[in-house]
């Protein structure tokens, strides 16, 4: 273990190695949470009845857990609240520590994050929360989903 960015090495690791074996199918949904400051609150049976109906069976977009008052750093925080002003939930800013969605789209996310947004990749030792959010608004300023 480096750091914040070795739970994403490693979730691509086995999101790779399960969808090459076909232990999983790219539309298979996966919730990968890390344990730090997120809970599991009901059975894996609501998790698999939620995937299965809208918004989530008819969105490919993965989905992250929200804080509701821990935000990002400042400067990120009012940019998050200028681009999403009426997120509908007060779980307003997105948390690192639970994604979920299908295979597939949650893998690309993990890949992008990892990628970064410069000439280097994201390093193990970096702050998965704070690349999070700049991801996020890096897709939101330019209208991506």
């Amino acid at each position: 273990w480096i750091g914040w960015g070795t739970k994403l090495v490693q979730y691509q690791r086995a999101l790779e190695r399960d969808l090459l074996q076909g232990d999983i199918a790219p539309d298979d949904p996966v919730l990968l949470i890390d344990g730090w400051d997120c809970a599991l609150v009901g059975p894996a049976e609501g998790f698999q009845m939620k995937m299965a109906s809208p918004p989530y069976s008819s969105d490919s977009v993965p989905w992250y857990a929200g804080e509701r008052i821990c935000g990002p750093d400042f400067f990120k925080a009012s940019r998050i609240d200028e681009l999403y002003a009426d997120p509908g939930t007060p779980w307003r800013y997105p948390n690192a520590g639970c994604m979920a969605g299908r295979a597939e789209p949650v893998l690309q996310l993990i890949q992008d994050l990892l990628a970064g947004s410069g000439a280097e990749g994201f390093p193990e030792d970096g702050n998965d929360q704070g690349r999070l959010h700049e991801h996020l608004l890096e897709l939101g300023e330019r209208g991506d989903p």
